[in-house]
């Protein structure tokens, strides 16, 4: 490693602990004065809580790692919290930090017209487990709306076949459409009646603040972490219980008969580009300033 490199920020997990450990040898044998900035973009407690044996190995590791660090990044303040609370011998703090999801030098930008033929509800991510769009699916089917409007989903993932035997068992293939990876999201996203998170957990769900910037209604599921802190505690949508298909088919009839909210610009600008910019940079002057 360069002996004038001042700051070093490793934003992958498991390059965490390897930048962390080398970085401490090269100090400890005096080859080194970097400093070290993780950033961490997962809720630890939902990601590490699998009881298989390689995620408990690697749960210690990260909570005995992570404090030799010189600072801790965490994308939401729940998730932030949640991390701070792990560490072995140590009442290291993390900062929450915003990912900058768009920039306010740009216009958002305007699509002439909407990608389907008829009216539609929308979710984007990648079909696995921890997205439960098989829930989604089921919560639409018992919305009892599949006349007035489809569910589509956009992404690809490991559970295409499940969820297609989920819709050809509900006899929604006409009404229900896995889309796969398309490269207009935002299109889908502006002409949207509905847009719906249904996932058990996340960090900082990145497509909520995207249809906040369409002005979108919005239903999401309250999962651990990040769309309260987005939705500002329902006030810019609807939050229902996680796993929950009443609860989510009842958010999915309250929420389509809304008038689309009006987000302030002050709400949105948390996560901009800008505004991630500024608080790493104050991050990065107060750690060149102790050497």
């Amino acid at each position: 490693m360069r002996r004038d490199i001042e700051i070093l920020i490793s934003i992958a997990e498991h390059a965490n602990i390897i930048v962390t450990i080398m970085v401490n040898l090269l100090r400890f044998m005096s080859l080194s004065n970097t400093k070290i900035i993780l950033v961490h973009h997962t809720h630890f407690s939902a990601t590490y809580s699998a009881s298989n044996r390689y995620k408990k190995i690697l749960s210690l590791i990260t909570k005995a790692i992570y404090p030799l660090s010189d600072e801790i990044v965490a994308v939401s303040k729940e998730s932030a919290l949640d991390l701070s609370r792990q560490f072995l011998f140590s009442n290291k703090p993390v900062h929450p930090i915003y990912n900058g999801v768009f920039s306010t030098n740009q216009n958002v930008q305007i699509f002439s017209q909407s990608p389907r033929n008829r009216p539609y509800i929308l979710a984007v991510g990648r079909l696995n487990r921890e997205k439960n769009f098989g829930l989604l699916i089921r919560a639409y089917y018992k919305a009892e709306i599949s006349h007035e409007f489809d569910l589509i989903i956009l992404g690809e993932g490991s559970e295409r076949n499940f969820l297609e035997s989920i819709i050809t068992e509900l006899n929604l293939s006409d009404r229900v459409f896995l889309v796969g990876h398309i490269s207009n999201v935002r299109s889908y996203i502006q002409y949207c009646e509905l847009f719906v998170l249904s996932s058990n957990r996340e960090a900082l769900p990145t497509v909520l603040i995207e249809a906040m910037q369409y002005n979108s209604r919005i239903v999401s599921t309250d999962c651990t972490s990040g769309p309260r802190e987005i939705l500002a505690d329902g006030l810019y949508g609807i939050l229902v219980p996680v796993n929950n298909i009443e609860a989510l088919a009842k958010g999915i009839q309250e929420g389509i008969k809304q008038t689309r909210p009006i987000i302030p610009t002050d709400h949105l600008h948390q996560f901009s580009t800008e505004s991630s910019v500024q608080f790493y940079s104050s991050l990065i002057e107060n750690l060149i300033s102790q050497k």
